[in-house]
């Protein structure tokens, strides 16, 4: 009896070190199935880091890119819907834009202010009387490229020539010049007469403006002496062809000179025009005298641009 009691003892006993040693082998089964589950959310979540986060960032820019181009899109139907409307406003445009430049001429030379001057004189100003005129090259106030430039439209290549892409930008704008002619004059006026002169030269249609007019009571006449100076301006670059003034053959011949003197603006020379014949005197800064003749007119050295005629 005592024999069997031991050895179901020993039996019971080995039975539960056999349960202990399966109840480990779960747990560590559990524990390695807990691990890889884990380490799998592991992998999963750092997939999601590394691929679908680049990948989201990568659609939304995507998604705003296709609103830009479906709002210009959009933009561009709305144009095409007017396309008929802006044709005839650009046409409008190139009409007012050839007219404008019609009314410039192409040059200005000396002897078109002369005329210009004589034809003021013509007009009925009783006591309008020029004592000098005063002429001064011709100077390039800006180009039309120039001014595309400023306003960041394109301009003109460093060769002068001007690519397509800024003629296009330009609305064929490019390729002119503005040029300013200047004459000065100066004499004595009335009050009424140089009212009118101003309404003159305002209203003709020669394109000109004032650089400046000065005024001031003339004792001797008892009118006023005035001096001014005038831009003609001119548009290089235009269909417009210069036609120079006729100068006739032939003219009056007179005991007056109805300029009194002709100052060449930057030389220093001035000339005394002899109308009763071919006598003519000259004379510069440096006080040479050349005659063509006999000597019917004195003319006075200096840079101030009065000439005095004596003799008939």
């Amino acid at each position: 009896m005592g024999e069997e009691n031991t050895n179901q003892q020993a039996g019971q006993g080995q039975a539960a070190e056999n349960g202990k040693k399966e109840s480990t082998i779960k747990l560590n089964n559990q524990l390695i199935a807990l691990l890889l589950v884990l380490g799998g959310i592991v992998i999963i979540l750092i997939s999601v880091f590394l691929i679908c986060m680049p990948a989201q960032t990568d659609i939304e820019s995507l998604k705003m890119t296709l609103e830009q181009k479906e709002a210009e899109y959009q933009q561009t139907l709305a144009i095409a819907a007017k396309q008929a409307q802006y044709e005839q406003e650009i046409a409008v445009d190139e009409a007012n834009i050839k007219n404008i430049l019609a009314q410039y001429p192409s040059d200005v030379k000396y002897e078109d202010e002369i005329f210009y001057v004589k034809d003021i004189l013509e007009t009925n100003y009783t006591t309008l009387d020029f004592t000098s005129l005063g002429f001064s090259p011709q100077l390039m106030v800006i180009s039309s490229d120039q001014a595309l430039a400023a306003q960041g439209q394109g301009a003109a290549s460093t060769d002068g020539t001007t690519d397509a892409t800024a003629q296009n930008a330009s609305g064929g704008m490019s390729g002119y010049q503005l040029y300013s002619t200047p004459l000065s004059l100066a004499g004595t006026i009335g009050y009424d007469d140089f009212k009118s002169l101003i309404d003159y030269i305002n209203h003709d249609t020669q394109k000109k403006n004032y650089d400046s007019i000065n005024l001031s009571f003339d004792e001797n006449s008892g009118n006023l002496s005035v001096s001014m100076n005038l831009n003609f301006l001119t548009i290089g670059g235009t269909d417009n062809v210069y036609t120079p003034s006729v100068i006739p053959d032939t003219t009056g011949i007179g005991k007056e000179n109805i300029f009194g003197s002709i100052a060449s603006g930057g030389t220093g020379t001035e000339t005394v025009l002899d109308t009763e014949g071919a006598n003519a005197e000259t004379t510069d800064n440096a006080g040479a005298t050349s005659d063509a003749g006999t000597a019917n007119s004195t003319a006075s050295t200096g840079s101030t641009g009065t000439t005095k005629k004596s003799g008939n």
